[in-house]
């Protein structure tokens, strides 16, 4: 009996650890996938947290999204030691409470629906928003922050938001009414 509870609990760990280690390789490829509207570089990287806050468990996820935030700060200091001050770093940082805020609306209903589940990933994305601006301004100013750190990105991000819907489930493309 003990034996067979070791061997579940390294299984279980062992699954664990794959899971983080492919959350995190979904946040760096997703990084990668860059496109260029208006002069302003966009990512997929926004998309790749909330669809990891919504399919694993909030230990699973939180510690994925941090483990990821370290990374790029321990690999900034090796590479690119301004990469860590950079104007880019704050939305990074902000994935990590945005992660915790949809584990804690998932776990008080407030996905239960369509407009529950909206209402919960554009608040996740405030809070990137948020954390990233109260970051960037601090090299740019407040109102030159709201203008290259979040303008650029409402409509993008919005639609974001609608592929991780379509990608939850509670939007099928059947229920999308094209008129």
């Amino acid at each position: 009996m003990g034996i067979s509870n070791t061997i579940s609990t390294r299984h279980e760990h062992l699954i664990t650890t794959f899971k983080i280690c492919l959350a995190m390789g979904l946040l760096s490829t997703s990084g990668m996938i860059r496109y260029d509207i208006t002069g302003v570089p966009f990512t997929m990287q926004t998309m790749a947290v909330m669809l990891i806050a919504l399919y694993d468990t909030k230990k699973t996820a939180l510690t994925s999204v941090i483990a990821y935030s370290g990374l790029c700060a321990v690999w900034s200091l090796t590479t690119a030691p301004f990469y860590t001050l950079s104007l880019t770093f704050g939305y990074i940082l902000g994935f990590i409470p945005a992660t915790a805020w949809i584990h804690y609306a998932m776990k008080n209903g407030h996905n239960d629906s369509i407009v529950g589940r909206l209402r919960t990933l554009m608040t996740a994305q405030g809070i990137i928003w948020l954390v990233g601006y109260c970051w960037l301004a601090k090299f740019t100013g407040y109102l030159a922050a709201f203008h290259i750190g979040i303008l650029p990105f409402i409509l993008t991000d919005a639609l974001k938001v609608v592929m991780v819907l379509l990608c939850s489930g509670f939007v099928s493309t059947s229920q999308v009414k094209l008129s």
